[in-house]
Order: structure tokens, then C-alpha cells, then sequence
């Protein structure tokens, strides 16, 4: 299957990925930026409030002031390796939430026009 990032060359999605914040992978499942104390950034997998941990399970993600050192190195990781986390999330879901995932992973949305008034 082709899919629109077979056009781009690795360091073109090195540039997308460094500036992306959030990759919505199916309607509530999403990919998340997430700056470290030391500033490092990290992702997560995120289902609304709850992040996937490395041993599979989903954990409440709760205040900032609440997580421990532990639970970042739980439920933190880079790209890669929550990306495919996410993807095999989805596998678990039924067709019509892995149909969505493929919509969003490979439509690029429509430029919008600033609204500006004078």
C-alpha cells in the first residue's frame, strides 16, 4: 500500500515529526509530545487521559504534580517505539476504528484560509 509519507524523504519526516505535538493514530488514540524535566522530548500513547505503559496496560495519566519518576519511564518513550505501541493498540479495535486510523494516518486535511479582518 503507498501511502502519502512514501513521498517524503527520511529527513523531510524527521523535520515533521521534530514539530509535531500530537498524531492522531484513531479517534480517541493519539500519539503525544511530551517534554521531559531535563527537556528531552519523549511521547506517549494517549486514550483520553490514559497512557499506555510498556507492559501493555493503560494507566490514569493524572497531574503533572502526581506522576512519578517511575511512571514517566513506564509510560514514556521515543517516537518509534510509541508510534508502533499505538499501532498495535489499534489491532485490538474493530474494522471501523482501524478504517479511521487509515483515514486520518493518509489524508492530508485541506489548507484553510487565515480569517482576517481589516
Amino acid at each position: 500500500m503507498t501511502t502519502m509519507f512514501d513521498t517524503y524523504s527520511l529527513e523531510d519526516l524527521q523535520i515533521l515529526i521534530a514539530k509535531a505535538t500530537v498524531f492522531r493514530i484513531a479517534p480517541r488514540l493519539t500519539v503525544e509530545k511530551r517534554t521531559q524535566k531535563d527537556g528531552i522530548d519523549l511521547w506517549c500513547v494517549n486514550n483520553q487521559g490514559f497512557v499506555l505503559a510498556s507492559d501493555g496496560e493503560w494507566e490514569s495519566e493524572g497531574l503533572s504534580s502526581s506522576r512519578t519518576d517511575e511512571f514517566i519511564a513506564r509510560t514514556r518513550f521515543p517516537f518509534d517505539v510509541a508510534y508502533n505501541m499505538a499501532m498495535d493498540a489499534t489491532t485490538d479495535q474493530p474494522d471501523h476504528v482501524r478504517r479511521t486510523f487509515y483515514n486520518y494516518e493518509y489524508e492530508i486535511p485541506p489548507r484553510r484560509k487565515p480569517n482576517v479582518t481589516v
